[in-house]
C-alpha cells in the first residue's frame, strides 16, 4: 500500500474527526446554549454480512470493518458485522497481499448482504 505524506494523513484525520462530530452531535440552536445535544438514535442497528473473494477464491482472514465495528473473514471468506449504525457508511476489507477494498453502503434495512471482491496487490 502506498504511504501517505504526513501532512495529508493529518488532514485526512482532521476531516474524519469533523465528520464524526457532525454526525454524532447537533449544534446548539439557541445562542445561550451551553452544550451540544446528541441526536436521538433514529437509525436502527443493522447487520451486514457477506463473503470476501478474489475472483472465485474465498479470502480468509481479511479484516472487514465499518466505523468501529470490525471482524475477520472465516476460512470460506464469510463475515458478519453486527450493530452497525448508518444511514450511509463505507465498508472496508483489507489483507496483506491485496488492495484495500472500499464500498459505500446505504443501510436501508436491518439485515444486509454485501459480498466484497478484493484484488491482489500489484506492488511487491
Amino acid at each position: 500500500m502506498p504511504r501517505l505524506h504526513p501532512l495529508r494523513a493529518v488532514l485526512l484525520t482532521l476531516s474524519a474527526l469533523v465528520a464524526v462530530v457532525q454526525a454524532c452531535h447537533t449544534f446548539p440552536n439557541e445562542p445561550e446554549a451551553t452544550r451540544w445535544e446528541s441526536p436521538p438514535d433514529a437509525a436502527p442497528l443493522a447487520n451486514v454480512s457477506g463473503r470476501v473473494t478474489s475472483g472465485t477464491t474465498p479470502v480468509a482472514d481479511a479484516i472487514v470493518w465499518i466505523n468501529e465495528v470490525r471482524t475477520t473473514s472465516d476460512g470460506a471468506g464469510n463475515y458478519n458485522l453486527a450493530g452497525v449504525r448508518g444511514p450511509l457508511v463505507l465498508v472496508f476489507a483489507a489483507k496483506v497481499g491485496y488492495d484495500t477494498t472500499r464500498v459505500p453502503l446505504n443501510l436501508s434495512s436491518t439485515n444486509i448482504t454485501l459480498n466484497l471482491t478484493m484484488q491482489p496487490s500489484r506492488t511487491p
